[in-house]
């Protein structure tokens, strides 16, 4: 399970639990998926810069734990809503390409080889 298609399907899965087309609730859905995803990416990036294999490590099994768990469970609003917030907080691998192309090129790279 990828990021973007859990992004997209969110709202849908919101509004099925709903009785009615509730925009504003499956709005609120995604933003909030959307706003733990930056402290997440944030938070991530942080601990990149700490410890790269740790951060690795435990961002793929909290992902995987999540998105294995959390999604079938979540049979109420509530739970939808605390989906969104552990797999937007727990899914922001993309936060380590900084640091792990470092360690690739063997060098931490020039600023302007960061910035595409």
């Amino acid at each position: 399970m990828a990021y973007f298609p859990v992004s997209l399907y969110l709202p849908t899965y919101a509004v099925s639990l709903l009785s009615a087309d509730d925009t504003f609730t499956t709005n609120l859905v995604v933003g909030v998926f959307n706003l733990a995803a930056m402290l997440g990416s944030n938070l991530t990036g942080w601990a990149a810069d700490w410890s790269l294999s740790w951060t690795v490590s435990f961002i793929g099994a909290a992902g995987g734990v999540v998105a294995i768990s959390a999604w079938g469970a979540a049979n109420s609003l509530g739970k939808v809503f605390g989906f969104a917030v552990l797999y937007g907080g727990s899914s922001q691998i993309c936060s380590i390409w900084g640091p792990a192309g470092a360690i690739v090129a063997g060098e931490i790279p020039p600023p302007h080889l960061l910035c595409a």
